[in-house]
């Protein structure tokens, strides 16, 4: 599973750290835009804060220079980290993108334009030439922007959930704020989907909304079900779970039924428990069992995947007091109740971890009678060290340590952007394949054209490729040929991922191929190519 976005202003050092939360990499301001595919729809903006609360929303104007005005406006207002767009509305969702980071810009030396550069340069001249020392709020740097599929997005601004929490928006509304919680977290979003039950009593079945495989069809649902719940707990159990967070916001309830030794009706009731036995609030892994919010043998199988993290109300409550630990996948068990291990994490607090002499300390609990520990302290001080996280020292050097274990987030290839905006794949959309295309208009070098009924797509067909005739009425326009508006058949020469545009052939010999040279392409597909003529007594045969 892909894990959140990472802010591209920090550096390694300042994406793990503990020292200063406002520096964090999970402290992430993102604005989604939803672009509507339907001209009778609106498009929607929301800002949400890094808890994943709404900060603020916009609906964008229609007007070209108005939406960039109020685009650039709400932006700089709300200073986003990064600015996601969705993609299933195809050439408007390019358009979008285009508004907000020009492609053309930025090139020879030149300063990018477009409405995110336009809104921090603003910022900044606002801003004036003030110490980063003397600023009480973090100082926007920088914003980017990110393509995102709206797959699961979509799913939540028509679920009950989603018009539970958002009653008052409009379904391209709660788009927008989906889109952008999955960009911060896709694994909240996915958890969402299992907070209600179907008639038969199923967690999950949001989940068949989405086009996870092709072949997905010819697996049985419960099957499917089975294999999903089971990649949920190992995404679950390999980044723990916040449960403050998931106490507070309603939105990231979901994840608590997938740690170990839950399951949706413990979850549920765990969470209900936290606001009359806790006050909503956990203070440690220990009040989980002081109090008997968590039976004993639940809490030894859960305790560990639960995180007490320095945010939200704890932080408001108990700034500074929390125990460091509560936030490692080190077992409570283990640094409160075993000597040896109290002993350790006391030290990895008191000097520099790196500076443990772990070998001598293995082999001294080895001498007490404690056992072969020298594996678990090593554990132990990788995870006191990056916490719930995926390094270590050579990936420190190399300045490539994540926020968590989970695949970083990358900005789609070529490949995986083209389809998430047209839906075409290499499959469905190939060299030698026919499509339909209505004609726009002419010009000297050819015709221009657009596909019917598709995915917004372009293309243009060379003076050459119009017809096979000769000499036609005008063989450069293809006036006389072809008329605009016509609706055509066009057979593809080569597909522009890069420019989302066809090169085409209008020619008859290429939209209506010889059947005898189709047979043999056939053949030679199926490995069935003969190298020698058949005799005459075989072609009797056959």
């Amino acid at each position: 599973m892909v894990g959140p976005y990472e802010r591209g202003d920090l550096n390694v050092f300042q994406k793990i750290t503990k020292a200063d939360s406002s520096l964090r990499n999970d402290q992430v301001r993102v604005v989604g835009i939803f672009v509507s595919s339907d001209s009778r729809e609106e498009s929607w903006a929301a800002a949400i804060d890094p808890s994943g609360s709404v900060l603020d929303h916009l609906q964008i104007p229609r007007s070209r220079d108005l939406r960039a005005k109020k685009l650039k406006a709400f932006i700089k207002a709300n200073r986003p980290h990064v600015v996601c767009v969705s993609t299933s509305a195809g050439q408007a969702s390019r358009y979008m993108m285009d508004t907000l980071v020009d492609r053309r810009s930025g090139q020879h030396g030149e300063p990018k334009t477009g409405v995110l550069a336009d809104a921090h340069r603003e910022y900044q001249r606002e801003r004036g030439d003030y110490d980063d020392e003397d600023e009480e709020e973090e100082v926007w740097k920088q914003c980017s922007l990110a393509p995102v599929k709206d797959d699961v997005a979509c799913v939540f601004a028509r679920s009950t959930r989603g018009e539970k929490e958002f009653a008052d928006f409009s379904v391209n509304q709660r788009a927008a704020v989906g889109l952008a919680r999955y960009l911060q977290d896709p694994l909240v979003e996915f958890a969402g989907m299992w907070t209600t039950m179907d008639s038969s009593g199923n967690f999950g079945h949001e989940m068949f909304s989405l086009r996870l495989h092709p072949l997905q069809d010819q697996v049985p649902p419960q099957q499917l079900l089975k294999v999903w719940t089971h990649r949920m707990m190992d995404a679950v159990s390999a980044v723990g779970v916040d449960i403050n967070h998931a106490a507070e916001h309603e939105h990231a309830v979901g994840l608590l039924q997938f740690v170990p030794g839950l399951g949706p009706r413990k979850a549920f009731k765990l969470r209900e428990r936290l606001g009359t036995v806790l006050g909503g609030v956990v203070p440690s892994r220990k009040a989980l069992l002081s109090s008997q919010v968590l039976k004993s043998l639940v809490y030894t199988n859960a305790a560990g995947f639960l995180r007490i993290r320095e945010r939200g109300k704890l932080a408001e409550q108990l700034e500074g007091q929390l125990d460091p630990f509560d936030d490692t996948r080190v077992h409570p068990e283990c640094y409160n109740t075993q000597d040896w291990a109290q002993r350790i994490c006391a030290n990895a607090l008191d000097v520099q971890v790196n500076q443990l002499d772990l070998t001598a300390y293995a082999d001294e609990l080895q001498r007490q009678g404690e056992g072969k520990r020298a594996q678990q302290l090593d554990s132990i001080v990788e995870e006191i060290r990056y916490p719930y996280r995926h390094g270590n020292d050579e990936m420190i050097n190399q300045m490539v340590v994540h926020v968590d274990r989970r695949m970083p987030y990358s900005t789609p290839g070529e490949d995986e952007l083209f389809e998430w905006l047209t839906g075409e794949t290499d499959a469905t959309l190939r060299e030698g394949v026919l499509v339909p295309v209505r004609i726009m208009r002419h010009n000297d070098a050819g015709v221009r054209v657009r596909l019917e009924g598709g995915p917004g797509l372009f293309g243009f067909v060379p003076g050459d490729y119009v017809t096979d005739d000769v000499l036609p009425p005008d063989p450069i326009t293809g006036q006389g040929v072809v008329k605009e508006n016509q609706l055509m058949e066009a057979a593809i020469i080569k597909v522009d991922k890069a420019r989302f545009e066809l090169k085409l052939s209008l020619r008859k010999s290429d939209t209506m191929p010889d059947p005898d040279k189709a047979l043999k392409d056939d053949d030679e597909f199926l490995g069935l190519a003969f190298e020698q003529p058949l005799d005459s007594d075989m072609r009797r045969i056959f």
